[in-house]
């Protein structure tokens, strides 16, 4: 993914497809309610 790609999700120019919060949760060993913010406990993936 580019820089310019993760930016324009950063100042929601872009909608995020769902695939995308997977492989950011992925990447940052959480899930994606942590994420979307629906949870505030950083829950990690057990791989």
């Amino acid at each position: 993914m580019s820089q310019t790609v993760y930016s324009k999700y950063e100042t929601k120019t872009n909608d995020i497809p769902a695939n995308i919060f997977n492989k950011l949760a992925i990447f940052y060993n959480t899930s994606v309610d942590y994420i979307l913010d629906f949870s505030n406990e950083k829950l990690l993936i057990i791989k």
